[in-house]
């Protein structure tokens, strides 16, 4: 019995309170990384100041606080969105409070960027929309001096200590969380219809790859837009497959997601309320264990005996997630251009809403559904920087053909909501993404500085 102590845990947390009436409320985060123009680091006390500055002049409270008494995190007074430093404070996140149209979450975020592009501005900073940072190199990688950051940043350099998994299998940038940003959404589902968002979705992640590549690793060259991916999988959260990235089948049952889910991971807790990372251990094997050494943030070390309360603190990283509040996140989406900051958001949505349709397609569309190319191997193929020219095209006319049924999702609610889908639609066009464009713009002589200014524009 021990063996299924785990597997239930995950169905109290994630399945028993699944409603069986569907909602329609929209989740959007959105994270841009914070660039000097100045080609210099990120002046960070001048960056801390920047919430400072939002909550004397617009209505905003503070939620938390770092270990030197700047904000870190901030509320809207009425509209309840959250303004976070994520990882690092190089790196801004918008978590919006939950709307029912996409129009209302861009006109709010659209005074939020006018507000902090102004102040930014002052010491030619700026926001931008890319899913790497394009001067990592030259920021102060530290974490925001919180426990949860501070411990996140621990657990993922502790990979060189690490001796279960090949020394290649680890890339060389634990602290690859202070500088990637991504666009990520959140669907209510139910329990009628949760497999089939998990499957779909899943199956359709190497054109998403294509559509909205956008983390192309600035300096390092590797051949890829999408290096989220690397990073993710790559690292202490990628040891076991289970834990990130795409699902390699179709589940059938709740019961066989349960089982995959059953081989993601624990990798911390709360004891004394101090936070403790120890190597991950698959939520199946975590409760048979009679003791764990468990790291603290100082060095310290302690004995953890594991309590049925620790299933609060998994999270899978699977590109297609449930969460514990009933909603699926869809977080495999490189951050887009300040302008296109909806595009992730309606494409998720008009899809959400033809869910069959989508289905048919794929059914009768090979091209990821290939006997030897794997949705994982799809998603890195169909991200490389350089495609063939016949390989473009197959996946531009099927992208182009679940767009039309994006759109049509869209158009159903009647809110006018496809516009947002028009950045793609030019994409398909020019067989270009964000990084491929970013690229092909330097290419031709075009300053780094230039293509950040235009990625930031709102």
């Amino acid at each position: 019995m021990i063996d299924q102590i785990g597997k239930v845990l995950l169905y109290n947390r994630y399945i028993s309170n699944l409603p069986k009436e569907q909602k329609s409320l929209i989740g959007i985060e959105l994270e841009y990384p914070i660039v000097n123009l100045a080609n210099e680091a990120v002046d960070i006390n001048f960056v801390r100041q920047l919430l400072v500055e939002l909550v004397a002049k617009h209505q905003f409270i503070i939620i938390k606080r770092d270990d030197d008494g700047y904000p870190i995190e901030i509320q809207a007074e009425k509209a309840k969105d959250i303004i976070v430093f994520e990882v690092s404070y190089n790196n801004l996140e918008f978590a919006l409070s939950p709307v029912l149209d996409l129009h209302q979450a861009d006109q709010r975020m659209r005074q939020y960027l006018k507000w902090i592009q102004a102040y930014l501005n002052q010491k030619n900073h700026q926001l931008t929309g890319m899913g790497v940072n394009p001067k990592w190199h030259l920021n102060d990688a530290q974490p925001v001096k919180s426990a949860r950051y501070q411990m996140l940043t621990a657990y993922l350099a502790s990979y060189s200590q690490y001796d279960d998994v090949p020394a290649h299998f680890f890339h060389q940038y634990p602290q690859y969380g202070s500088f990637i940003s991504g666009s990520q959404v959140q669907l209510d589902v139910t329990a009628a219809n949760l497999l089939q968002v998990l499957n779909v979705f899943n199956q359709i992640e190497p054109i998403k790859a294509w559509l909205f590549g956008n983390s192309y690793f600035w300096g390092e060259h590797w051949q890829t837009t999408v290096a989220r991916d690397i990073f993710w999988e790559n690292s202490m959260h990628g040891i076991f497959p289970n834990n990130v990235g795409v699902f390699p089948k179709w589940f059938e049952s709740i019961d066989e997601y349960l089982d995959y889910l059953a081989e993601s991971v624990i990798f911390q807790v709360t004891r004394n309320k101090q936070t403790y990372y120890f190597p991950p251990i698959t939520v199946q094997a975590y409760f048979g264990y009679d003791e764990i050494i468990g790291t603290g943030l100082r060095g310290d070390s302690i004995v953890i005996t594991p309590d049925i309360e620790d299933i609060k603190n998994h999270r899978s990283y699977n590109y297609q997630d449930l969460t514990a509040r009933g909603t699926v996140e869809f977080r495999s989406c490189c951050q887009q251009p300040l302008n296109e900051r909806m595009t992730v958001a309606a494409f998720h949505l008009g899809i959400f809403n033809q869910l069959p349709e989508v289905t048919t397609l794929l059914k009768n569309q090979p091209l990821v559904q290939q006997a030897d190319l794997s949705i994982e191997k799809a998603r890195r193929h169909f991200s490389t920087t350089k495609l063939s020219d016949e390989t473009d095209l197959s996946i531009a006319k099927l992208t182009g053909l679940i767009l039309d049924i994006a759109k049509e999702g869209l158009d159903k609610r009647g809110l006018d909501e496809a516009v947002y889908l028009e950045p793609l639609i030019k994409r398909v066009a020019l067989l270009e993404n964000p990084a491929k464009q970013a690229l092909k713009r330097l290419s031709d002589g075009t300053k780094m500085n230039e293509i950040i200014e235009d990625y930031g524009r709102i």
